[in-house]
C-alpha cells in the first residue's frame, strides 16, 4: 500500500458510508490490488486483515502527511507518510514513485554498475512484455530533522493532524533526491481494446501515417505499437541517448524477442552519423524497419540543428512511428516541428491528437492509452 501510493490523489466521498475512494485509474487499480482498505474513522489505510498479522514487523495502518502529485515533466511523485506495525512502531517514511529512467537518477546505489545492469534487464524485461511499468523508491525519515519538524514532542498517531499543517511547508525537491532505497517496479496491464488494430489498418488503408507519442517506456511503446499495427515491420530502428549525452542506433528485431530465441532481440548499437541516418531513413521508406525515438533524444537532435545530419532528422520527422518516454512538452514540440517542416496537422487523444500530414495524412496519438484502451 505504501509503495504504490494511490492514497495520493484520494480522497474519500463522506456521504457514502462505504468510503469509496476516487482518483488516478491507475492509482485506484494499485490500491484495489494491495488489499488494504479506507478506514474513515481515522482517515487512515489499514491492512485489511489487521487481527491476522501474525509479525511485529507487519504494517498494519498509514496515514499520509503531505503528498506532492505527479509532476508531468519530472515523470514522479511523492507522498510522506506515517507507518504503524502490528507491533506499534511508528515510522515516518518518504515514498516516491514514476518513471523508472527518472526514478533510478535517485536511488542512493545509482552508481552501482551490478545495480544499474540488473535494474535495466528487469526493466526492460517488464517492458518488452507491454506492461506499463512505474519504479518506486522510499527513505526512512525517522529520527531526522523532518520529523522533528513535524512531530516537535514526539512521533504519534495522535499528532498527526498538526503534522499535516507543518507538512504544507515543505518543497518535494527536499524528498526527490538522490537518497532512495530501491523499493521496485509495479505493472500494470493495459490490455488493448479489441477494435484498436482494425481502427488502425483503416486509417492506414485510408492513406493516414499513423504514429504514437507516450509517456511509457520505449520497450512498452513498441509492443504495443505492434500490436496494434502502427509498427509493421519486424526490425526497429530506435534513436536514443547514451550515457556519455550522445546519440546512438538500437535495433530491435521484434521477431526474435518474441520468441526469445536473441535475449530482448537487439542488435549491437550504431552511432548516430550521416552514414546511419540515411541507411535507416532508406530502409524505413523500403519498408524494411520502422523508427522510434525517445523524448531525450528529440531533445538532443532539436537543440542542434544547426548540425546537419540533426537538421536531416528533424525535417524526417514523418517518418518516425514511435516516440516514448515523452514529456508533454516535448510531445507539444514534435508536433510543431512536423508543422515548421511543412505537415498538414490533425490531433486527437485524451487531450490532443492525430496528425494529420501531406503526402498521406499521418496521425499522432498523444495518448495511446485514451486512443487505443478508451
Amino acid at each position: 500500500m505504501a509503495g504504490c501510493h494511490s492514497l495520493i490523489p484520494l480522497k474519500a466521498i463522506e456521504s457514502d458510508a462505504k468510503s469509496k475512494l476516487i482518483g488516478d485509474p491507475l492509482d485506484q487499480a494499485a490500491f484495489q490490488f494491495s488489499g488494504w482498505v479506507y478506514n474513515k474513522t481515522c482517515d487512515c489505510y489499514e491492512a485489511r486483515n489487521v487481527a491476522n498479522q501474525t509479525s511485529s514487523n507487519d504494517p498494519i495502518r498509514l496515514w499520509q502527511v503531505k503528498s506532492f502529485p505527479f509532476d508531468p515533466d519530472k515523470r514522479v511523485s511523492t507522498a510522506l507518510v506515517v507507518l504503524e506495525r502490528a507491533d506499534g512502531t511508528l515510522q515516518l517514511l518518504s515514498l516516491t514513485k514514476g518513471s523508472p529512467d527518472t526514478v533510478r537518477d535517485m536511488y542512493l546505489r545509482r552508481e552501482d554498475e551490478d545495480f544499474n545492469i540488473a535494474y535495466e534487464t528487469q526493466r526492460m524485461e517488464f517492458e518488452t512484455r507491454g506492461y506499463r511499468n512505474i519504479a518506486l523508491g522510499w527513505m526512512d525519515l525517522s529520527g531526522t530533522n523532518y520529523m522533528r519538524e513535524l512531530f516537535p514532542e514526539r512521533l504519534e498517531k495522535s499528532a498527526i493532524d498538526n503534522a499535516r499543517q507543518r507538512a504544507e511547508l515543505f518543497q518535494r525537491s527536499e524528498f526527490e533526491t538522490a537518497r532512495l532505497e530501491f523499493g521496485g517496479f509495479v505493472q500494470f496491464d493495459a490490455s488493448i481494446r479489441g477494435s484498436s488494430r482494425r481502427i488502425i489498418e483503416e486509417l492506414n488503408s485510408s492513406g493516414l501515417r499513423s504514429m504514437m507519442l507516450t509517456g511509457d517506456g520505449i520497450g512498452a511503446a513498441v509492443t504495443v505499437a505492434n500490436k496494434v499495427r502502427l509498427i509493421r515491420s519486424r526490425k526497429v530502428a530506435i534513436l536514443e541517448v547514451t550515457n556519455d549525452s550522445t546519440l546512438q542506433w538500437r535495433f530491435l528485431d521484434l521477431k526474435k524477442r518474441k520468441s526469445g530465441s536473441s535475449g530482448d532481440g537487439s542488435i549491437e548499437p550504431i552511432p548516430f552519423a550521416a552514414s546511419s541516418l540515411d541507411d535507416v531513413l532508406k530502409r524505413e521508406r523500403l519498408g524494411k524497419l520502422a523508427i522510434a525515438t525517445t523524448g531525450s533524444a528529440l531533445d538532443v537532435v532539436f537543440a542542434n540543428t544547426n548540425d546537419q545530419d540533426m537538421q536531416q532528422f528533424a525535417e524526417s520527422l514523418s517518418q518516425v512511428s514511435v516516440i516514448a518516454r515523452a514529456t508533454p512538452k516535448q510531445k507539444h514540440e514534435f508536433i510543431t516541428r512536423l508543422k515548421r517542416y511543412g505537415q498538414t496537422v490533425m490531433m486527437c487523444g485524451k487531450r490532443i491528437w492525430f496528425e494529420l500530414m501531406s503526402k498521406g495524412i499521418a496521425s499522432v496519438m498523444f495518448s495511446h492509452l485514451f486512443a487505443l484502451l478508451l
